[in-house]
Order: C-alpha cells, then sequence, then structure tokens
C-alpha cells in the first residue's frame, strides 16, 4: 500500500479537519410541510367551498398549437374537463368519483380502466386537495439541486402512481421542478410565478419538457361555488357505455 511521507499525510490530516463540515440535509417530511403552510395547504383551505373552476391555456410553442381548456370540479372528488382543439373538435373527460370516462373525436365515449382510471382518481385529489402530502407513501431527501440560479432541495417522493423527485427551494420553500417517468418517458416540469389564487398560492405557469418537447400551461382564473353539481353528471354516451 503507498503511504504518503509524514509531513502529508499530516497536512492532509490537517486540511480534513480543517474543511467545513457538509451541511445535512433536512428532513423530507419537513420540507413538504412548509410547501404546504407556504401554499396555505396546511389546513383545509377549502372548508365551505362545494366546488372550483379553472380555466387555462395550454400550448406547444414548437408547434404553434395553444388551446383553452376548462376544469369544473365538484368536491370531494368529481370533475370534468372540456377543451377544443382546432382541426380536432371538442375533448372531454372526468371522472364522478367511481367512472372515469373519455369523449374525443378520433376514438369516441369510452371509458377508463386501470392505469387510465387510476390517473383520473390522482387527477381529482389534486384538483379537489391542494397539497401534495396526501398522496405520498415515502419521501427523502436525497440532494440539492439549482433552478434559476436559487438551491432548492431535491425530495424523492413515493406515490401510488409512481416516483417524483421534487425540487423545493430551500429560500421560499415552494416546489419549483419535478421530475418523473411517465410510460417510460421522463418529464420535467417547472412551477413559476406563483400566484393567489382564493386561499391557495399556486403555480400560475407551468413548464412541461418531455421528449424534446415542451407545452406550457398557464393558469387564467380560478372561481369558487361557480360550477352547477348537475353539470358534473355522466354524459349519456358515457351512461350507455356503464349500463353496457
Amino acid at each position: 500500500m503507498h503511504r504518503f511521507p509524514g509531513p502529508i499525510a499530516a497536512a492532509l490530516l490537517l486540511l480534513a479537519a480543517a474543511a467545513p463540515a457538509r451541511a445535512q440535509m433536512p428532513d423530507a417530511q419537513a420540507i413538504i410541510d412548509r410547501y404546504e403552510k407556504e401554499i396555505g395547504a396546511a389546513a383545509d383551505p377549502y372548508a365551505g367551498v362545494s366546488s372550483i373552476r379553472t380555466t387555462m391555456n395550454l400550448s406547444n410553442p414548437a408547434a404553434g398549437v395553444a388551446v383553452d381548456m376548462q376544469i369544473d370540479a365538484v368536491l370531494p372528488d368529481k370533475f370534468v374537463t372540456r377543451m377544443t382543439i382546432p382541426g380536432m373538435g371538442e375533448i372531454r373527460s372526468g371522472f364522478d368519483g367511481e367512472v372515469a370516462w373519455s369523449i374525443d373525436p378520433m376514438q369516441g365515449p369510452r371509458l377508463l380502466q386501470g392505469p387510465e382510471l387510476e390517473a383520473a382518481r390522482s387527477q381529482a385529489k389534486d384538483i379537489t386537495h391542494p397539497g401534495i402530502s396526501a398522496g405520498i407513501t415515502a419521501a427523502e431527501t436525497v440532494g440539492e439541486d439549482v433552478v434559476d440560479g436559487k438551491k432548492c432541495w431535491v425530495v424523492k417522493m413515493t406515490q401510488a402512481t409512481g416516483v417524483a423527485d421534487g425540487c423545493f427551494d430551500a429560500e421560499s420553500g415552494l416546489l419549483v421542478k419535478q421530475t418523473m417517468s411517465q410510460g417510460g418517458v421522463e418529464v420535467e416540469s417547472l412551477f413559476q410565478e406563483y400566484r393567489k389564487f382564493g386561499p391557495v398560492l399556486m403555480a400560475s405557469r407551468i413548464v412541461a419538457r418531455a421528449a424534446g418537447q415542451e407545452q406550457i400551461i398557464t393558469i387564467d382564473s380560478v372561481e369558487y361555488d361557480a360550477v352547477d353539481p348537475a353539470a358534473l353528471t355522466l354524459p349519456a354516451e358515457i351512461q350507455a357505455l356503464v349500463k353496457g
């Protein structure tokens, strides 16, 4: 075994002792708890709220496509989304607490099963329950990163729908980036321009990148108690499929 001469070995020991100790990474649950406190989700911000209507714009700059989308949700777990794509027509989808469905010009009406059903169930929770802790079964702080010149803590979060790495700004506590695999494709999402919509602070601009493509979601407005629950009744075409 190679040995350093005495003076060099002593110098290396002195250098090691003088080097600053690596900062201990904060606890994952503490990071998540702080995030939920910052956005107003530590308590129940939707107590007394019956419905939520969100309007947004989805765009793909490279393709020159931009469409408006509306999500009508009735608490605790129902929603319907609607958007019209130029040259294709209207696309609708929804979840009524039990049945997940979709209607589009290409495939017509269909019931969603398996992973698509679980994705709809998860989406319903995301819409009607702000925050992220409810769906997380395990979390661990695994490192740090830099987003827009600011340090953020990377937390590996295990959920029923998969594993995601969330990066939380060390200063503000807000989630600024998330990466996860969807269908074998890594999707990176950047959460920007946080705004207060009623009782909840949320990112009004989300940039999603996958397979060389970039999509931008811009939230225009969030209205509370503006949805008629009857509007979320299963469409006739879907009711026919349910009855078989």
